[in-house]
């Protein structure tokens, strides 16, 4: 994915539905190539505490920066949605929620 003139990039990420069906969206982060990094190395980790950071390499296999808790917050939604009964009962109990949470502000 190229770089804009600011070093930023637009990459597509997919949300997953209860049908499987997947929306794509476009999100903003930075991108920075490894010379870069190793120039700013401070002010770049500072920013990744922020926000992910995507590290542009030759190769074209780029690297990102996450934080620790955003990286377990991934790991623990990839597991819960690992299975498409787990998913299925994820579904169900935030339908659940939705319809309790309506319920108390429906005025009938």
């Amino acid at each position: 994915m190229p770089l804009d003139y600011a070093g930023k990039m637009q990459a597509p990420y997919a949300i997953r539905l209860a049908d499987h069906q997947a929306i794509f969206r476009t999100t903003i982060m930075q991108a920075f190539t490894v010379d870069k990094l190793r120039n700013q190395l401070d002010d770049i980790l500072e920013m990744a505490e922020a926000e992910e950071v995507l590290i542009a390499r030759d190769s074209g296999d780029n690297l990102m920066l996450v934080t620790e808790a955003g990286w377990r917050a991934l790991q623990e939604t990839a597991h819960l949605l690992a299975t498409s009964l787990n998913e299925e009962r994820l579904q169900q109990s935030l339908q659940q929620l939705r319809a309790e949470h309506l319920s108390r502000y429906d005025t009938k």
